[in-house]
């Protein structure tokens, strides 16, 4: 009988081999196979379960660099007073798609201590944009505090420096977007090396190659349309 191993190998051989509508099919085996063999579901489980520690552990890590950046946004306003004047900046509103002007209104607000207060309070108006993979409250937070500095420090001139009462202010920031950068590649090292994103990306073609259930018919006669 062939172990584990084994099937999965010649599972992904006979995906490599399939041309065509074939591939698909054997791509839905492969999936199949990690999800209904015993023995190769409780080494997934396991590295899932490896997956979720990691994560978990990041979310404790966020939550305590997310209160340094709230603390250290305090002191920025201490120094620079004038970086708290958009504290009561008004939410653009409704995001209206493939509008530049609306466009460009939610890219400013997105970086206003406005902004910065909603994410810290996890309010539902807040602006928080996935970048590669991570909507952590602490990366965001990070990178408004991080462009209202330069634009304090570099107003006109990328080579001018005005506020060199910032530099001290800035190394914290640095330090601090530094370790939330080193927890994110903690967690993505542990997902990439479990295999966990690969078979999330195998789910994810696999939900849109799969036959769809065909929509209930409405009764002969009926004027009614299906729902859905």
């Amino acid at each position: 009988m062939a172990t584990p191993l084994e099937q999965l190998n010649g599972a992904y051989g006979a995906v490599m081999n399939a041309e065509g509508q074939a591939f698909f099919r054997r791509l839905s085996e492969y999936l199949g196979l990690l999800r209904e063999n015993r023995r190769i579901e409780r080494v997934v489980k396991a590295l899932s379960a490896e997956v979720q520690e990691a994560e978990r552990k990041y979310a404790e890590e966020d939550e305590q660099l997310a209160r340094e950046f709230v603390a250290l946004r305090g002191d920025l306003v201490e120094l620079a007073p004038e970086a708290g004047e958009d504290t009561e900046a008004e939410h653009p509103g409704q995001r209206e798609p493939f509008d530049p002007a609306e466009a460009e209104r939610w890219r400013a607000w997105s970086f206003t201590l406005a902004n910065f207060d909603a994410i810290a309070a996890d309010q539902e108006n807040q602006m928080r944009e996935e970048r590669e993979g991570d909507r952590s409250r602490s990366r965001a937070l990070g990178e408004i505090l991080n462009a209202m500095v330069y634009n304090l420090q570099y107003p006109d001139d990328p080579n001018r420096k005005v506020r060199a009462d910032l530099d001290d202010l800035r190394t914290r920031l640095n330090h601090l977007r530094d370790q939330q950068n080193a927890a994110q590649l903690r967690v993505e090292a542990v997902a990439e090396s479990t295999g966990h994103i690969a078979l999330l990306n195998l789910e994810h073609v696999i939900s849109h190659t799969a036959p769809r259930q065909p929509r209930p018919e409405a009764p002969r006669g009926s004027d009614s349309t299906p729902s859905g």
